[in-house]
């Protein structure tokens, strides 16, 4: 017959205040000592006791308490042992029958002859508890969820706030996760180069044993499916419009969805033609596609011509331009827009600068508009107060209150755009005139797969009318292209044009942020 030691301690809330299992084990092994029991074996684990049959070691000793080999445990108290009614029960019958000797707590001893009852009651008490915390933080998590502020965790792009109890915006990731989902809504990658662009951007998985990886296929889809992003809670099924900050639009959220049903990762071949899918034909809006003839030549070696035409789906004459006329006219049109790396650096070290004084004008727009936020969200509550005192019929309560809260909705709004505006401007003109400096970069020796993605995404539009491709520059490269001292030659910024507002550069930089704003439905600021 043995004497064992029994430590435990679970990783939830109920069992912060218990002590370590070193501390149990260190008073344990004096008391042991004490009472003149050798201890043959010491078990630990850290194992929630709520639910029975749940914990390997606790298992492994009713065995031995079956096999009738346990002559007494000693445990720090018994809810260390049992917070549930089947384990109480088998520990208190195999106490009753005499297959254990005694259960030894630092402040009191339980024996078959007089402890059943006792042993009983404080079982229930261990199990009663956890009834009631379950209770209590689901009474907590239903009321949180009620005022519109999820009870978990955040996803990613936005963190809890462990001083207010609600979630905020990420300081790095909102603005990453928001592109992600700007990416995947074009429907121009494939899911695989979604999550490889994701990886790129800097995100990084925050689950548990895995922080600091890549972001897996599971988890990027976790987060293109989340409503939580467009301003919605998902809890206990239903869906309810939450406090938090949304990140995205409820038309953009809507499209991505659109997107993902289009099995987006299932990737698509490389296209047969070089500027297949990027062309439309200018008379018809017809796609222009690509073909190939072959021409055996007098020698007997066959040749081979790649043309592009209208499809002719409605109609249309199919006026041809091979490909390598077609590729010039791409090359010659990106050589009017193609700019210098120092011009490029100029002009993003001047958006930057215009950049922070917009941000600080839009911060106070933020806080002006949350200020008004809150004291809509006050109307709302003295407005129910006055239906539940019965001062207003339900009529005309319901009136008041949809006013109200659209009043709310569209502030919202505002606040989300004022935050998400310099952002989305520093991220246009920056990704343009880098294309721009690429461009310049290679001279008069365009890769092939560069034309091909300016194409489809370094021009507004691309179309064919007759045997001459008609491209549209992007707005602000555009402006770029038709800046005097830059077509002429006359002249090149200097560095001490950053701190010369007058200068004729500042005009351009400032012009960029107008058609910027223009382009992307931000409303311009005075600065």
């Amino acid at each position: 017959m043995q004497y064992v030691i029994y430590t435990r301690k679970s990783t939830e809330s109920e069992d912060r205040q218990v002590q370590s299992l070193e501390d149990q084990l260190g008073v344990l092994r004096v008391l042991s000592e004490h009472n003149g029991h050798k201890i043959s074996q010491v078990i630990s684990e850290s194992k929630s006791a709520k639910d029975p049959y749940s914990r390997p070691a606790f298992e492994k000793l009713m065995l031995q308490v079956d096999g009738g080999k346990i002559a007494g445990i000693y445990t720090w108290s018994l809810n260390r042992l049992s917070r549930n009614l089947v384990d109480g029960g088998r520990l208190a019958h195999a106490l009753q029958i005499g297959k254990i000797g005694a259960l030894i707590t630092p402040s009191r001893t339980y024996t078959s002859e007089d402890s059943a009852l006792l042993l009983a009651v404080e079982n229930g008490m261990a199990t009663a508890y956890i009834q009631d915390l379950r209770r209590n933080v689901s009474r907590g998590m239903d009321g949180k969820a009620a005022r519109g502020w999820l009870p978990a965790k955040a996803p990613m792009g936005y963190k809890n706030n462990a001083e207010t109890r609600e979630i905020d915006p990420h300081p790095v990731s909102f603005n990453l996760v928001r592109q992600v989902f700007e990416l995947a809504a074009t429907g121009h990658y494939s899911f695989a180069e979604l999550r490889a662009e994701a990886n790129k951007l800097g995100l990084r998985s925050t689950r548990k044993g895995h922080h600091g990886e890549p972001i897996s296929k599971s988890g990027l889809h976790k987060i293109l499916g989340n409503p939580f992003y467009a301003g919605l809670l998902t809890y206990k099924g239903r869906l309810t419009p939450g406090k938090h900050q949304p990140m995205i639009t409820q038309a953009l959220f809507d499209q991505v969805q659109t997107v993902l049903r289009r099995k987006l990762d299932v990737r698509k071949p490389e296209p047969q033609f070089a500027l297949s899918g990027g062309i439309t034909c200018k008379a018809c809006g017809c796609a222009v596609v690509g073909e190939r003839k072959s021409k055996t030549l007098a020698d007997g070696t066959v040749r081979v011509y790649t043309y592009y035409h209208c499809s002719g789906a409605k109609g249309c004459k199919r006026s041809a331009i091979s490909e390598e006329q077609a590729l010039r006219q791409v090359a010659s049109h990106l050589k009017e827009v193609a700019i210098s790396p120092e011009v490029g650096a100029w002009i993003l070290r001047a958006m930057g600068m215009i950049v922070e004084e917009e941000t600080l004008v839009r911060a106070q727009t933020a806080s002006m508009v949350e200020a008004d936020c809150k004291a809509l969200e006050g109307k709302l509550e003295r407005l129910l107060a006055l239906r539940l005192d019965g001062e207003l019929d339900p009529e005309e309560y319901a009136t008041q209150k949809s006013v109200l809260r659209h009043k709310l909705e569209t502030l919202r709004e505002t606040a989300r755009k004022a935050s998400s505006a310099v952002a989305a401007l520093l991220d246009y003109g920056d990704s343009r005139i880098k294309f721009a400096v690429e461009a310049f970069s290679y001279g008069n020796n365009f890769p092939t797969v560069f034309l091909r993605n300016a194409i489809r995404t370094g021009f507004q539009s691309a179309q064919m009318q007759g045997s001459t491709l008609v491209l549209a520059h992007d707005p602000v490269l555009q402006k770029i292209a038709s800046f005097e001292p830059l077509r002429n030659g006359s002249q090149c910024p200097e560095q001490s044009d950053l701190f010369n507002r007058n200068s004729v550069w500042w005009t351009l930089v400032h012009d960029i942020r107008t058609v910027a704003h223009a382009e992307l439905g931000i409303e311009s600021t005075s600065s």
